[in-house]
């Protein structure tokens, strides 16, 4: 139950990270563009802050959701260089929006590694459960192994 708890606490900051990145992609179009810097870098803090409160699908899924949010700040680049001609807005924008793209690429590479280790940790508990008790190994008796030992 104390998981669940985290789970939920994880999710409110990975949401309240999504509302300030849309307040920043607002300030985007409003075109304070310093402002809008300040609030994605704070909404990429929110996200990742959250991100470590999540289980291994809670993190795949903030993951692609990065994903997401990196290739629409990458999109808003192209507009501000492709439609409007405007290179020293979109510069500051791009590294922004890769930032974010490589840090969701993160959380799915993290929720990938989450799961192979909990699925390791399952089958292990299942072959130790299976395994007959460990018998003593068939050897030499207690006696002296080394030649000095037994007196030759």
């Amino acid at each position: 139950m104390r998981r669940i708890g985290w789970e939920v606490a994880g999710w409110v900051l990975v949401v309240l990270g999504l509302m300030i990145a849309v307040a920043c992609l607002t300030l985007l179009s409003n075109r304070q563009y310093l402002m809008a810097g300040v609030v994605g870098v704070a909404a990429i803090a929110v996200l990742l802050g959250g991100s470590l409160l999540l289980g291994s699908l809670s993190l795949e899924l903030a993951g692609w959701l990065l994903v997401l949010a990196g290739v629409g700040v990458l999109f808003e680049c192209y507009v501000l260089l492709v439609r409007e001609s405007r290179l020293f807005e979109a510069a500051p924008l791009s590294i922004i929006g890769i930032i974010v793209f490589r840090g969701g690429i993160h959380l799915l590479k993290v929720a990938v590694a989450a799961r192979i280790c909990t699925q390791a940790k399952e089958r292990t508990h299942e072959d130790a459960a299976s395994k007959p008790p460990a018998r003593k190994p068939a050897g030499r008796g207690p006696g002296p192994t080394t030649a000095a030992a037994r007196g030759s």
